[in-house]
């Protein structure tokens, strides 16, 4: 806690003064922990509320993460309505990609249970599930087609997608792609056929799609782009990938490319080559909150918290570099963390002065239940009116200069 007392030294109250404003850019959003001593006596009921909150969501952290289901549109029409009758699969308007479903309280054993287990995708601070996907297939409602009918994940992965707002036709970067939930989701909405419609290719398309000569309709007109610097993790995307979506999209000439850059001072060569970007989602490592609330011993201290926030500004330079004016970034973390969520943006936004500004507020942001305003983004908190997270998402604009001109005419 930062301490402030007062002397008669000439010009210390402008120095106090300064100080205090420093230290309050800091402070957004309920879930920081360090609070002035004068607030604190000032308004104690409040800092209590305060304290409330913060121990309301370690506790929720410690309760089984809620899963939703990502539908595979680009299987046959029949699969899919089978899969979401057999899952009890049921729709909810908070989540706005196609394909997104809530999971119906009905099931929950035996052998549905058992393929949702087998093909579900969290991070470490969602319980860590990498997809097993023999498995998944062999269990899978549909065990004679060779992709996965769905997919399991948490509904924070689907609201830090939706934060992009991706548009078919858009060049797409995934800067830390792996294992591949938000992939499959930026996929989906990049490429997808709408609810109850198919893209059949013709058979020109699908021969010169087998070839590599000629793009299939459904890669046609966009590009996703999907980085994964980490071996492990990497194997894990490609496999997903392969499992879910139409091997035309993952071929030559296909609209998905993977990449294995890993990120440093310079901008990736083999990024740069395929960009510039219009959306690009930097979910970044972060300290596992939801971990550490069910592990005593895991590994947590303020080095830690240091090193990841020195990864996450590279990474968020990076994706700087990459963008197109007038496009978008989403900075999204699963960390309750200042030092990991607003402080990363607020000193990103110093560093590049008036090129970029957030756009949290604008009309096509996400609303969701439950959603708080920080300074610099939203956050998603267990115990504060939803069930997801956590998970913190900041939504920041590349302006374009052009803007400004046809504003001047």
């Amino acid at each position: 806690m930062a301490r402030f007392v007062a002397s008669d030294g000439p010009g210390c109250s402008e120095v106090v003064v300064s100080c205090m404003q420093e230290a309050a850019e800091t402070m957004a959003g309920f879930y920081y922990s360090a609070q002035y001593e004068a607030e604190a006596q000032a308004a104690p009921a409040e800092t209590a509320e305060a304290r409330k909150r913060t121990a309301d969501i370690e506790e929720m952290l410690r309760v089984p993460v809620p899963r939703v289901a990502l539908l595979n549109r680009f299987v046959p029409l029949e699969v899919q309505n089978r899969t979401v009758d057999s899952q009890h699969l049921k729709e909810r308007p908070e989540f706005t990609i196609n394909g997104v479903y809530a999971l119906s309280s009905k099931s929950g054993k035996g052998e549905i249970s058992a393929f949702r287990e087998a093909a579900s995708i969290s991070e470490e601070d969602e319980g860590g599930n990498m997809p097993r996907i023999p498995t998944a297939l062999k269990l899978s409602p549909d065990p004679e087609s060779s992709k996965l009918p769905c997919c399991f994940m948490t509904g924070a992965q689907v609201l830090a997608v939706q934060a992009l707002c991706v548009k078919q036709g858009e060049k797409v970067l995934d800067l830390c792609a792996g294992p591949g939930a938000k992939a499959l989701l930026l996929a989906s909405a990049l490429f997808g056929p709408e609810s109850g419609k198919e893209v059949s290719p013709t058979l020109l398309e699908a021969v010169g799609s087998e070839a590599g000569v000629l793009a299939s309709r459904a890669g046609s007109g966009g590009r996703l782009v999907l980085n994964e610097p980490n071996k492990a993790r990497a194997n894990v995307l490609e496999a997903l990938l392969e499992a879910f979506l139409p091997a035309e999209l993952l071929g030559k000439g296909g609209g998905v490319v993977l990449a294995k850059a890993q990120i440093e001072d310079k901008v990736p060569l083999a990024l740069a080559r395929l960009g510039p970007y219009d959306k690009i989602l930097v979910d970044a490592p972060c300290t596992a909150a939801r971990a550490k609330a069910l592990n005593q011993n895991y590994q947590y201290s303020s080095a830690t918290v240091k090193q990841n926030a020195e990864i996450q500004a590279l990474l968020l330079r990076s994706a700087g570099a990459l963008l197109k004016p007038g496009g978008l970034i989403v900075y999204a973390t699963s960390s309750v963390e200042e030092k990991e969520n607003d402080e990363v943006v607020k000193h990103f936004l110093r560093r590049v002065g008036d090129d970029f500004e957030t756009v949290n507020d604008e009309d096509d942001a996400p609303k969701a239940k439950g959603a708080t305003p920080t300074m610099h983004g939203v956050g998603y908190f267990p115990g504060a009116g939803t069930h997801h997270g956590p998970l913190y998402v900041s939504r920041i604009s590349k302006i374009n200069p052009d803007d400004y001109e046809d504003d001047a005419h």
